[in-house]
């Protein structure tokens, strides 16, 4: 499933946003929690660890971002953060907080 048709099945599931929250980091990471919020504002939410093979084909699609960015989460990091994705405007932002280990050592 490619961007479009992700944010054509948010389309026919009646949704106006998912927010993909995640973190990792230290070769570690992925999906925590999809949670897709309807016209309504009523929150729905979808567990990457407990769907069907049709919900895990979706996550697949909406993680994409954090994929491309962090692939297996290698390196000396830290970060959580969302994916969200509008389909209003059908742009897709990420927001994240991260942190990188530096080893250092310097006179004070």
């Amino acid at each position: 499933m490619n961007r479009q048709e992700a944010f054509e099945e948010l389309v026919r599931r009646g949704m106006a946003e998912a927010k993909v929250e995640f973190s990792g980091g230290g070769d570690e990471g992925g999906v925590d929690n999809v949670i897709l919020t309807d016209d309504k504002g009523n929150h729905h939410e979808i567990s990457p660890y407990q769907c069907d093979s049709k919900d895990e084909e979706f996550i697949e699609a909406l993680s994409e971002p954090i994929d491309n960015e962090y692939g297996s989460f290698a390196g000396e990091f830290q970060v959580s953060g969302c994916v969200i994705w509008n389909v209003a405007d059908k742009k897709v932002r990420m927001q994240k907080a991260e942190t990188e280990w530096v080893d250092s050592e310097y006179e004070v």
